[in-house]
Parts: structure tokens; sequence; C-alpha cells
């Protein structure tokens, strides 16, 4: 199993992103995922995940769920207030087994002041 969550926006607008790779877990544990997912409906499409909801969360968390699973990938963009229960259950496991990612280089720090004489 291969997961990779972004949270982007809330008030300051940060953008934070975790990833989990194949043979992160113990096997128990990725079947425990694998059972909430499929409790979710994650892989069947479910319209309980749409993404109509995004749009109207002013300061709200956006995430970016993208799993993929014995040949099974779906990328699920859901605002944080439109989090079905079972969908929350699952972002809060996958997020507690992931692994924060460097998404993005650090920010280049500005150049000295220049000296004039």
């Amino acid at each position: 199993m291969r997961a990779r969550i972004v949270r982007t926006g809330g008030f300051a607008g940060l953008r934070r992103e975790w990833r989990l790779d194949e043979g992160d877990l113990p096997a128990a544990e990725e079947e425990r995922l694998r059972r909430l997912l499929d409790r979710a409906g994650f892989f069947a499409g479910s319209p309980a995940h749409d993404e109509g909801e995004t749009a109207r969360a002013r300061d709200a968390f956006l995430y970016e769920i993208a799993v993929e699973d014995a040949g099974r990938a779906r990328t699920v963009r859901c605002a944080e207030p439109a989090l079905t229960p079972p969908l929350r259950e699952c972002l809060e496991a996958l997020l507690a087994a992931a692994r924060p990612h460097p998404s993005e280089p650090p920010p280049t720090p500005p150049p000295p002041p220049s000296r004039r004489a």
C-alpha cells in the first residue's frame, strides 16, 4: 500500500504532505487500513466524497488523499468540514501511519543587503 496525503488551506494557507510507502507498515496494520478504506467506500467512488463542498469551505483545511493498493488507485479531494465520519477515520489512521514528507525545498534566504559607502 502506498498513500500520499496533502493538506492545504487553513487560515495561514500552509501546505503539508505525508507519505506512506510499501513496506512501511506491518501486515496487520496494512490490513486494518484496507478495512477502513473499504468501509469508507474509498475505492468505490462513493458520492459522499464530493468535491463540491471544497469551494464553500473558507479557511478550512483541504485534503488530497491518494491511495494505491492491490491494483486499485484513487485520489479524493475534500474539505475538512465535508469529510464523512468513515473517511475522517481513514484520514486519521493514514496520518498516524504516514511520515511527513518535505514536498517543497526550504525557502532560499534573501541575499544580504548591499553596503554602500
